[in-house]
């Protein structure tokens, strides 16, 4: 039985399953607080991340090629919180919150030669710098493109 499994995985690998190349990162930042304890004004909240998102990646080699932030919560299909997006010229840098439920995401995508992590985890540091009721739950690279 264990020479059998032995023999499974050691064709896998050889068969470059295991290790396979990739041609992207993506990174995944969740963030989370207590709105009954902690309530953030959720434009500012928007205004804030959305600027610490810029001048994160313009401390990088990526570009910036187009941005939106738009505010939510005006309609009754929309709830409070915001979207934003960072356009790069490698792929991009997102944001969504429902600020309502105390839920921030951030995403970082790029095929370019910049490590989208440390851009995360610098992100993350300012975050806690303006919001210390703002805890990271997730802040994990992904490969992409596999091939």
């Amino acid at each position: 039985m264990i020479k059998g499994l032995l023999s499974f995985y050691k064709n896998l690998i050889n068969a470059n399953l295991f290790c396979r190349k990739h041609h992207g990162n993506h990174v995944f930042g969740d963030f989370i607080w207590d709105v009954s304890k902690h309530p953030i004004n959720h434009t500012l909240l928007a205004e804030t991340i959305f600027q610490i998102m810029e001048n994160a990646i313009n401390n990088t080699d990526m570009t910036i090629v187009h941005k939106k932030l738009c505010i939510l919560g005006d309609t009754p299909t929309s709830p409070p919180g915001f979207t934003s997006v960072l356009l790069l010229d490698t792929s991009h840098c997102t944001s969504h919150c429902y600020s309502d439920r105390g839920w921030l995401a951030i995403d970082i995508f790029t095929c370019g030669p910049t490590d989208p992590k440390p851009v995360m985890d610098c992100i993350e540091y300012e975050i806690k710098k303006y919001y210390p009721s703002l805890k990271c739950t997730y802040n994990k690279r992904h490969k992409r493109f596999h091939y």
